[in-house]
């Protein structure tokens, strides 16, 4: 669908995932709460799970870095896109705080059916596939088939909202900024296309190279983030 719709295919498909993401989580929450109240979840949690730090487990420098990971957006080029998109300024902004709002609501149900997690789940640790396995092996748990397939199709586009966002962005970035002139200087969908190609081989590359994404995220960030957040942010103030 990005080959064929772009952006507008991006936007419209997002609304989709949107929807069943909240909805999802939304329903995995509603039948843990009902059944073990947060109160008593709380009460069962591991010490280590209540600590800001995991119990140790990471150091004042690694928060940092994670601090830093939290920056990408200001050096993502996608945030801007979607900016230059709105109707005009003030959308901008409003789409901007509604969307902190929006991932500030989300992030806390998915954290909190991490905690539900590690409650229920406490032989998790020995499970082939490890914690990265946590939500589908909870929903299996507790949710019948019916809203199981829900909740797997909402984990599906979590997935996918992040790979179509990026993907495309990618692919415009190579096909309209990187792209020498010469090559289908008036075709520059077909570049997007072949970027979007390029993308794709690039990402798996990565994801089989490190396959973790929570390492893979912190690689690139603790790599690329600190050397751009500085320059990007200068440039809100043309006069400088």
């Amino acid at each position: 669908y990005l080959w064929r719709g772009g952006f507008r295919a991006v936007v419209r498909t997002d609304v989709l995932q949107f929807v069943l993401m909240f909805g999802g989580f939304a329903v995995l929450l509603a039948v843990l709460t009902t059944n073990f109240p947060v109160v008593r979840m709380w009460q069962a949690l591991p010490a280590d799970h209540k600590a800001l730090a995991g119990g140790g487990a990471m150091d004042s420098q690694v928060l940092l870095v994670w601090f830093l990971v939290a920056s990408w957006t200001f050096v993502d080029p996608g945030f801007y896109q979607r900016c230059a998109a709105a109707r005009d300024g003030v959308t901008a902004t409003k789409g901007i705080f509604f969307s902190i709002a929006l991932w500030f609501v989300f992030d806390i149900m998915t954290t909190l059916a991490g905690l539900y997690a590690a409650v229920l789940l406490p032989d998790l640790g020995n499970h082939a596939a490890g914690p990265v396995a946590a939500y589908p092996l909870l929903a299996m748990r507790v949710l019948p088939p019916g809203l199981l397939g829900l909740f797997l199709v909402a984990l599906l586009a979590v997935v996918m909202s992040t790979v179509d966002s990026f993907t495309f962005i990618s692919a415009t970035t190579l096909g309209r900024d990187f792209a020498p002139d010469y090559l289908q200087p008036h075709k520059e969908t077909r570049r997007t296309q072949w970027g979007i190609v390029i993308t794709a081989v690039l990402g798996l590359s990565l994801a089989l190279l490190v396959p973790s994404v929570v390492k893979l995220w912190y690689l690139l960030a603790s790599i690329l983030v600190p050397g751009l957040l500085v320059p990007v942010l200068i440039t809100f103030r043309p006069s400088i």
